[in-house]
């Protein structure tokens, strides 16, 4: 570590010691003024969040419901150091970031998001009947596996219950857009079977307007998505589950123009084709948790599938040149066993397990020539044709993991944990074209190759109870990404391999005025190794490998309920990712071929937003009043390795008010209500800058009904 970053760490954890002797700022506090605990299972185990020893935020049903939040992008602005690059309605070419980890566009995942117990691929998907959002930020390696080494995204379903209820809800806001969602929970038999079910519908002209067609409804929106859930509890020690869900989205695919369009007239696009986003996704998943005298034993298989199809004018002009067409298939199937000491007080507690992971994965491109591409004299032009890629990539993997915590007294407690984690890849790929074209030197191409990896990941924490309510902790741990292949790329670039991180970590977790305010910061510091970076060849973008880097921050999150009915919510996280050992090729913008090298070397790391804060105020009034109001920004993030260009820093204010009875709600809101312009991800291809603008400003009417 630096000295600077050195010297930040210590200096944090003598103020929380000055903090620590302090005691509460008042007394008898009514119930309803205080701020609420969450209890979260994103460890594998029920732990209240303010004893969980890791940085973590967790948004409640009520935060859900008061934030309307209905998709992923909807919630992650109000967690510090996660961001996420869109890149059109629900497609699979986004990618996450947490603490400057980041992910690239068709590469292995960084962020594991999970839903249920499930893994997807897609995270820009609907949240459905969300009891829970839980985010932990760090490497999550030794619990969960393979592409964790920045985080995971946890989602936690309501689940059926002995009461019979339900809930309604319909919305209607600008840009002819319209949702309905509904879930009801059903007692089947008593205190044995219980249903749930849950749906949405989302339809809209969707935000861009296309000039050359003149047309509103580029990038509409039919989406629809549903959940069903069955629990069984035979006896006092079972507990059976089975969710399945499935989605199917039907978008439209033209929001990309040149940057400056996007900066001066964002929204307006000039496309002879429209494209389609399609996506079909399911899953079901059994959990066996079986409750014994002296341990716990959960068992979850899973079994998902996705499809998605993405077309779209790969010119992005009004001139028919070239069009993208790609496909994209999922199947997986995974199975974990876990066994864990219940949780009766014991100084010791620790779980450990088994898990096996098969996924099979086809990815398809063509890129079709619209107009016959012409060549130097004497050389025949090449007429329009379509470059086809396919590829196979088939992964199994298996992990042995555990983790224990020891508790030496009732203020210290320390632990390890350890996995094991084995993966192998079976990696396919044909490129050919379509009519043959061979006599113009493009001659059709096949590889087969496998390759695999195998990686320990360890922790060791400590945690340190002042007082109740007041805890700070540190934690040493390894994270890890897999290697892989480049499915679109030349013959010669297709193999990339792991990236590894070391995580230091310090933090603490306090609780104030009788548990009025709730306030919570840790600093990070990561040294990482192989980085896995992008390079940027539209339509594909190419994952390979850099020297070292180094990931540096902080965050700070609070939650306040001075008086009953008002809330405070507030976070920020601030981080530096830089390069520091990274030699790359440099090439020509045009045609991709090598004309010298570049040294990357102390440039920051592109796509990760230098900071992102929210701050936001609730207030409910005991005869149905509601009000909200928040504000959420980002920093500057850059584009591209060499730090050339950038997205400028930005912030998003959002409102909401209305009225609350006891079985009906009525509420007017704002998104973005000041029409702020931002990006949400930019590509240079042949020279020129493309980005596609955020959400514009939109307003809308919610009512709904709980029965």
């Amino acid at each position: 570590m630096q000295k600077g970053f050195k010297a930040s760490i210590m200096g944090t954890a003598a103020a929380l010691l000055l903090l620590a002797p302090g005691t509460a700022f008042g007394s008898d506090v009514p119930e309803q003024a205080r701020v609420e605990t969450l209890i979260v299972t994103a460890d594998k185990r029920e732990t209240n969040i303010q004893e969980l020893g890791t940085g973590i935020t967790s948004l409640s049903d009520m935060d859900v419901s008061d934030g309307d939040i209905r998709e992923t992008e909807d919630f992650i602005r109000q967690v510090p150091n996660l961001h996420m690059v869109k890149t059109g309605n629900h497609s699979m070419a986004g990618f996450l970031s947490i603490r400057g980890i980041t992910g690239w566009m068709g590469g292995e995942p960084t962020v594991g998001f999970y839903v249920d117990d499930v893994f997807y691929s897609n995270f820009d998907t609907h949240l459905l009947d969300v009891e829970r959002i839980e985010v932990l930020r760090g490497p999550q390696g030794t619990l969960y596996g393979r592409n964790t080494e920045a985080g995971v995204i946890n989602i936690v379903s309501k689940a059926p219950s002995d009461i019979f209820e339900g809930t309604v809800q319909a919305e209607a806001g600008n840009y002819n857009t319209r949702s309905m969602s509904a879930a009801l929970s059903i007692p089947v038999v008593d205190d044995t079977f219980y249903l749930r079910a849950s749906g949405r519908t989302l339809a809209s002209d969707g935000y861009f307007f296309n000039t050359h067609a003149n047309d509103d409804a580029v990038d509409e929106i039919d989406d629809r998505s549903g959940r069903i859930s069955a629990i069984w509890t035979p006896t006092d020690q079972w507990n059976i589950r089975l969710n399945a869900r499935a989605m199917r989205f039907r978008d439209g695919n033209a929001s990309f123009a040149e940057l400056d369009t996007v900066r001066n007239d964002p929204h307006r696009v000039s496309v002879d084709y429209a494209g389609v986003n399609a996506y079909d996704g399911s899953d079901q998943s059994l959990r066996l948790a079986y409750r014994g005298s002296r341990v716990d034993i959960t068992s979850i298989t899973a079994l998902g599938k996705e499809e998605s199809v993405e077309k779209n004018d790969m010119d992005f002009t009004a001139a028919d040149l070239m069009r993208l067409s790609s496909r994209g298939e999922y199947d997986r199937f995974s199975q974990e066993i876990r066994v864990a000491s219940r949780d009766d007080g014991r100084a010791l507690e620790w779980l450990g397990g088994l898990y096996y992971f098969n996924q099979d994965k086809r990815l398809l491109a063509d890129v079709e020539t619209r107009a016959s591409t012409p060549l130097p004299a004497p050389y025949p032009a090449i007429p329009p044709f379509s470059f086809i890629r396919d590829s196979q990539t088939d992964t199994q993997g298996y992990a042995f993991f555990g983790q224990a915590g020891l508790n030496l007294t009732q203020k210290i407690k320390v632990g390890a944990g350890l996995r094991y984690d084995h993966e192998k890849k079976d990696f396919s790929s044909r490129q050919y074209y379509g009519p043959d074209l061979t006599a113009w030197g493009m001659a059709p191409s096949a590889v087969n190759t496998s390759d695999n990896w195998d990686a320990f990941l360890p922790k060791i924490f400590a945690n340190y109870t002042f007082r109740p309510g007041m805890m700070v902790y540190a934690s040493v741990s390894r994270g890890y990404k897999s290697g892989g292949f480049n499915s679109l790329a030349p013959s010669g670039e297709m193999a990339y391999d792991p990236e590894y991180t070391v995580n230091y970590e310090l933090g603490a977790k306090t609780a104030w005025w009788d548990d009025r305010l709730i306030l919570n910061l840790s600093v990070f510091h990561i040294d990482w190794t192989d980085q896995q970076v992008e390079q940027q060849r539209y339509p594909q973008a190419i994952t390979k490998n850099s020297g070292k880097s180094t990931s540096r921050g902080f965050e700070v999150e609070a939650t306040a309920v001075p008086v009953p009915g008002l809330e405070f919510k507030g976070g920020i996280g601030v981080v530096r990712g830089r390069f520091d050992q990274y030699t790359d090729d440099l090439l020509d913008p045009v045609t991709h071929a090598k004309i010298g090298t570049v040294d990357y070397g102390g440039k920051r790391i592109p796509n990760v937003p230098a900071y992102n804060f929210h701050v936001s105020a609730t207030y409910r009034h005991s005869a149905g009043l509601f009000a909200r109001a928040g504000i959420q920004g980002v920093g500057e993030a850059y584009y591209d390795a060499a730090n050339t260009w950038k997205e400028p820093a930005y912030e998003v204010v959002n409102a909401k008010v209305g009225w609350e009875w006891e079985h009906v709600q009525l509420y007017f809101w704002g998104k973005n209500i000041f029409d702020k312009t931002y990006a949400t991800r930019a590509f240079e291809m042949s020279g020129t800058r493309y980005g596609r603008a955020g959400d514009p400003a939109t307003f809308g009417i919610t009512l709904e009904g709980r029965f």
